[in-house]
């Protein structure tokens, strides 16, 4: 079974920072929060630069399960490496409490290494109920776009089991895409926003359109 298959719990993080301060959290969360959390059981998925706040990190993280989730959690932020080097991560972060907590909506994620002609990806965050021809149609114009849709993610039901670390509430529904560009990017950002807007009725505000550059050490 591959850690795809097995990944049916993810956490999407955005971290507002102190200016000037997101690469040393990058360096710090490279050299030391990807072994040591994955030691205790979970999958860090990817970390990225946000392309349009050079504030703002991004990262997912995955769990085979909620139980899972809440054993990796508690062995990582009580264990030594977070103990040592928490703090100075901790000192770099105005909020990090901007994180939704997913589930696949049908077949597992293919969150696979990617090679180094595909590094930017696109994560839309869609503030609505994921209604199945909605989702097919917006996923259909981001492939249009030359996206590689790696995932379509829905709001997992299940209750935050680990309320030290915050999750959101609301309803939304979250597509994750690689592109080879940042021109095939934007072409993939407009094509999510245009079919986005085409059901704005339904859609609880507008969506965010995170575009993302991997950090050196990235799996995606």
């Amino acid at each position: 079974m591959s850690n795809d298959d097995r990944t049916r719990v993810i956490e999407l993080r955005q971290y507002q920072l102190r200016p000037g301060a997101r690469d040393t959290l990058i360096e710090l969360f490279d050299s030391q929060f990807i072994e040591s959390q994955e030691a205790c059981g979970m999958r860090v998925i990817g970390q990225f630069r946000d392309l349009d706040d050079p504030d703002r990190f991004v990262w997912l993280r995955g769990f085979a399960s909620m139980e899972e989730r809440a054993a990796g959690l508690t062995a990582f932020y009580g264990g030594p490496v977070w103990t040592e080097h928490g703090p100075a991560a901790n000192a770099t972060m105005v909020s990090s409490d901007d994180v939704h907590m997913l589930r696949p909506l049908a077949e597992p994620p293919t969150f696979q290494a990617s090679d180094r002609t595909q590094r930017l990806l696109l994560a839309a965050i869609l503030p609505c109920a994921p209604d199945g021809e909605i989702v097919g149609e917006i996923a259909a114009a981001c492939s249009g776009a030359e996206g590689d849709v790696l995932a379509l993610l829905g709001k997992e039901d299940a209750p935050n089991n680990w309320p030290r670390l915050s999750v959101h509430d609301r309803l939304v529904w979250v597509l994750i895409a690689r592109f080879a560009s940042e021109w095939a990017l934007d072409r993939g950002v407009a094509a999510v926003a245009a079919a986005a807007a085409l059901h704005a009725d339904i859609l609880d505000g507008p969506p965010e359109l995170r575009r993302l550059a991997p950090t050196a050490r990235s799996r995606l």
